[in-house]
């Protein structure tokens, strides 16, 4: 008796396709009618990869609309643009073989790929193995990248000819994410075993990574591409950076901040413009560099916006306001303030203050009609909860 079709046959990608991109509207009368002709555990397969694959297209780019994902795989999935600031890394320290153990669908395996390295990538999961697989093809690059289903644990990095390791743990399980780095598939020990097997190491972690985790010598790199903090990665061996132990990425500019020979940042009164660190900055602990390009002092130890005098460089290390005014914060008063400001349009923003930002700006119940378009940035200062009412400047 012949199996039935996978969704990686003929007719399976023909489905998806006819599928793709996903319409709830109309996807429903499309799927009864392929039921008609069709298995119908292969039609619902499809449907699920025609919705995944339309939000992979959101989340990681034309390229996406080809490719083939899991639930989990498309959480995890490199965002190609860091994918290959990764790979060029490698690359830049002398890497030639790469070993990816934990490599999901494949975007990392493929940016290594692309760099020009030779790729041995392992995946755990079967059906995640296989798509990576298909991913790789797609893109042509087979020759480059072998794709095996196998747990990484026991995985011996050099005795298949690399001088690299790259390893993403799973970080999710039943959709759930996992918060505890021993938890992690393979876990936090297991990894770092791995990564540090080769001259040169990467190990992918949650951007929430304590930054005492690392080993000494090693760098801990957190990345924001397009404002959104999607990662960060500690570098090992020949990959670290020397002296420096934390650093900032933000992409698409690829403008960077470090943490060699950092000092303590200075506090002052809120001034006439304001900067927010970007998200990368931030985790990575490296306000005070946003203090030194500017010369500005945060406006309180512990909230990281930082304060200056005459109007900042434009830069993409952070945002800008220009001060309007700052009072003492009470529904009320903000409300009265934004009203005589003829405020229309709120953007509101917050920094160690406990408040929901859509019903604050509900609350404000704005004038229809009203032209103004302002910022209202929700902190405290000590104890004290302050609003600052600010124009974002470009």
């Amino acid at each position: 008796m012949s199996q039935p079709p996978t969704l990686l046959s003929a007719a399976g990608r023909a489905l998806v396709d006819q599928f793709f991109p996903y319409n709830p509207s109309t996807v429903m009368a499309a799927s009864q009618a392929a039921r008609a002709s069709h298995d119908g555990d292969l039609v619902a397969a499809a449907m699920t990869q025609a919705k995944l694959r339309t939000r992979a297209v959101e989340r990681l780019g034309p390229q996406a609309q080809h490719l083939w994902f899991t639930a989990d795989g498309l959480e995890q999935a490199t965002r190609p643009t860091v994918a290959a600031l990764r790979a060029a890394h490698f690359v830049a320290s002398g890497a030639h073989r790469i070993a990816d153990l934990g490599c999901g669908v494949g975007f990392d395996a493929i940016a290594f790929a692309q760099a020009g390295m030779s790729v041995i990538a392992l995946e755990r999961d079967e059906t995640t193995a296989e798509y990576a697989r298909a991913n790789i093809a797609e893109l042509g690059l087979s020759e480059s990248v072998e794709v095996l289903n196998a747990d990484a644990v026991s995985f011996d990095a050099l005795a298949h000819g690399c001088d690299a390791t790259f390893v993403d743990p799973a970080r999710r399980l039943n959709g759930q994410r996992v918060k505890d780095p021993a938890k992690w598939s393979p876990s936090w020990s297991d990894a770092l075993r791995l990564a540090t097997a080769t001259p040169m190491g990467c190990l992918k972690v949650a951007p929430g990574i304590d930054h005492a985790l690392p080993p000494l010598g090693a760098t801990t790199s957190w990345i924001s591409d397009g404002g959104d903090l999607v990662e960060a990665c500690v570098w090992l061996g020949a990959t670290a950076t020397d002296h420096v132990a934390r650093e900032a990425i933000v992409l698409p500019s690829g403008q960077r901040a470090n943490s060699h020979a950092i000092q303590p940042a200075s506090v002052g009164p809120i001034s006439d413009y304001l900067l927010e660190p970007d998200d990368a900055v931030i985790r990575a602990g490296l306000v005070q560099r946003v203090n030194d390009l500017v010369g500005g002092t945060l406006i309180d130890p512990a909230i990281a916006y930082v304060t200056c005098d005459s109007e900042p460089a434009a830069a993409p290390l952070y945002s800008r306001f220009a001060v309007v005014e700052h009072l003492p914060f009470s529904l009320k008063t903000v409300r009265h303030r934004l009203r005589d400001l003829q405020v229309g349009t709120l953007e509101v923003k917050k920094r160690g203050f406990a408040v929901d930002p859509e019903k604050f700006r509900h609350d404000m119940r704005l004038e229809k009609g009203a032209t103004q378009s302002l910022t209202v940035l929700l902190t405290r200062i000590g104890s004290d909860p302050v609003a600052i009412i600010a124009k974002r400047l470009p």
